[in-house]
């Protein structure tokens, strides 16, 4: 069965690492949200993605401006996402991307029959929600809100 899903496995996504396949159904909705994230992310620029998604900074040559390399709502504590919220208001990337919709379900690798709590927003979005925000939602891209620093 492994081999036959690997066979399903084909479907060409380009971008700035490289073209990478994934399988077919998969392939026109993140060929999406790849494109936008490079076309408003320079090639070593900094964006934040929430919840994390380390793949993404890697195939669009971006970085995440936190000391983080993975920061999950249900798995770290408020003081450490806290702090990233912190990071991000004080270093202002132009655009933040929200993949909740995309990936409703946080991992926890950790402790997998620990089920991840869903029923309330992500507390990066809570604060892009807050009327002092630095951010406005710009629009939706295959599932994946784009926000973009208020000018």
């Amino acid at each position: 069965r492994k081999a036959a899903n690997t066979l399903e496995i084909n479907t060409p996504v380009q971008t700035r690492r490289g073209t990478i396949h994934v399988m077919a159904e998969d392939a026109p909705e993140l060929q999406q949200v790849v494109n936008t994230i490079q076309d408003k992310v320079p090639s070593g620029g900094e964006t934040f993605f929430f919840p994390y998604h380390a793949e993404l900074y890697f195939l669009t040559s971006t970085h995440n401006p936190t000391r983080y390399d993975v920061l999950l709502a249900d798995f770290h504590s408020l003081r450490q996402i806290d702090e990233a919220i912190s990071t991000l208001q004080a270093k202002r990337p132009a655009y933040i991307f929200d993949l909740t919709r995309r990936l409703p379900w946080t991992i926890r690798p950790h402790f997998p029959d620990d089920p991840p709590d869903v029923t309330g927003p992500h507390r990066v979005e809570t604060i892009l929600l807050e009327p002092q925000t630095l951010y406005t939602r710009d629009h939706e891209v295959a599932m994946m809100q784009v926000w973009v620093l208020k000018q």
